[in-house]
């Protein structure tokens, strides 16, 4: 009988027996498998109630369990709410309670100001810190501590009594001890002290340590504090766009502080005007042809003047350390006027830059800048010329020529001219000069002449133009 490897349950095969031996195997698993199936059926049978009662329960557990959660959910939600309404009114108190502060920050380094200096010294305040105001000496530059509570009385630059909150860094002030407490009784502002709040155009000058505050200037030290949104800077960060206010004592500036920052307007398209300056809030004019100018934050009026342009009056909104923009295209030129003086007087064309005007006009407005201005007369050389416009009137004189030699010394020239008028008989005034009777018969010169015509009471006039050796003129009275 043949003989077969048996493969296992791993697929792996294992010893070789006979075919007979083999079937005897199948037969032996095939009873195993019968055994196992019989049993797990008793099993299933015999577990059943128990399962049954397993699930059921189950189900009570879990009902009881998600009670469970929702009731630890509520309470979680309503513990942060709380949470976050206390710290939202501990965060609100704070702010509200330092509002005015330009500072909250500790000073390690600083001395308590009880034990080591007398009520007598006048100090800048440089910090605050919840109860404790930290305070600069003036004249060592020292920095001391001074705990401070609800009965501690305070007050202001005017005299008057003021809180705590109402402190400003920069603030120079005196300090009294309370001896039960230990604390500060009293917070008075120097007598020797000074305070100019909300000042612009204020000049800081680092390398000389001077500061210029309209007329007057100071000096500063060592010691001086300058400050902005509750952080210290240098004197060179303080622009003359800046708002700030300034304390001191005598001629030292002990303190400034920026109260609101500047930003930048740029002009763009400046080089479209001449000579282009800015006011700011109908103030100070300033050059502006470098393209920009530094504003204190908010809303402005400004105007901008130059040469060629009429003034241009616009709002400019600026934030703080951010740029406007004004755009001078959309400025309107200015107009200016093209007088002409012609010799010998007489009809003309004219044209500019190749532009035809009515003949014989002698104003002409035109805006700022070069022109090719071109006269011409029947006998005459063309006159051209190249000219310039910068002021509001430019005048022209136009000497005409005959063959390259100028003919304004060979005479004036005249034109006869007859005058009517309808009804007939009027009254006829040539340059308010009665010359009679209509029909009228005058020699003019060439050039611009004023008729007028009176009859029983009406009075009707106009002027006209010589420049032909006879013309006719009617006048019509209504």
């Amino acid at each position: 009988m043949g003989k077969y490897n048996f493969e296992t349950e791993n697929n792996d095969f294992d010893k070789t027996i006979a075919l007979g031996d083999l079937n005897r195997e199948i037969q032996s698993l095939e009873a195993e498998r019968k055994f196992d199936t019989i049993n797990v059926e008793d099993i299933r049978a015999e577990r059943k109630p128990d399962r049954e009662k397993t699930y059921g329960e189950r189900n009570v557990n879990r009902r009881k369990k998600n009670n469970d959660i929702k009731i630890l959910t509520v309470i979680a939600v309503a513990v942060l709410f709380i949470g976050i309404f206390c710290v939202s009114a501990i965060a609100v108190r704070s702010l509200f309670s330092n509002e005015s502060h330009q500072s909250g920050t500790t000073i390690e380094s600083a001395s308590d100001i009880f034990e080591t200096n007398s009520d007598e010294s006048v100090y800048v305040i440089k910090a605050f810190k919840k109860e404790i105001v930290y305070l600069m000496d003036v004249s060592s530059g020292k920095v001391y501590s001074a705990p401070t509570d609800e009965n501690t009385v305070i007050t202001g630059s005017n005299g008057g009594k003021i809180k705590f909150d109402e402190l400003d860094v920069g603030d120079i002030v005196s300090v009294v001890k309370n001896e039960e407490t230990g604390k500060a009784s009293q917070i008075r502002w120097s007598e020797e002290a000074w305070k100019k709040e909300n000042k612009g155009d204020v000049r800081v000058d680092a390398e000389s340590s001077s500061v210029t505050v309209g007329a007057e200037i100071y000096k500063f030290d060592e010691n001086a504090i300058f400050m902005y949104d509750g952080k210290e800077i240098l004197p060179s960060d303080i622009c003359y766009a800046d708002v700030v206010t300034v304390t001191g004592i005598k001629n030292i500036v002990s303190s400034i502080t920026v109260t609101k920052r500047h930003g930048t307007v740029y002009f763009v398209n400046a080089d479209f005007v001449d000579s282009i300056k800015a006011k700011v809030d109908f103030g100070e004019e300033y050059d502006v042809s470098g393209g920009s100018l530094k504003v204190p934050a908010g809303t402005h009026t400004i105007i901008v003047t130059g040469t060629n342009i009429e003034d241009y009056l616009l709002e400019v909104t600026v934030n703080a350390d951010e740029s406007a923009e004004i755009d001078m295209e959309e400025a309107r030129e200015k107009a200016s006027v093209l007088v002409l003086e012609v010799t010998p007087p007489g009809s003309y064309k004219i044209s500019i830059d190749g532009q035809e005007y009515p003949d014989g006009s002698k104003k002409i407005e035109l805006g700022h800048g070069e022109y090719k201005v071109r006269v011409e007369r029947d006998g005459y050389d063309d006159f051209v010329q190249k000219i310039e416009i910068e002021d509001e009137e430019f005048v022209l004189k136009v000497n005409f020529r005959r063959g390259g030699v100028e003919v304004a010394g060979e005479g004036e020239l005249f034109g006869d001219i007859t005058i009517y008028s309808e009804p007939g008989w009027a009254k006829v005034y040539i340059d308010g000069m009665y010359k009679g009777v209509a029909p009228v018969m005058e020699k003019l010169s060439y050039g611009e002449h004023y008729i007028k015509l009176e009859l029983d009471d009406e009075t009707y006039g106009e002027h006209i133009v010589i420049d032909k050796p006879e013309q006719t003129y009617k006048g019509v009275i209504d």
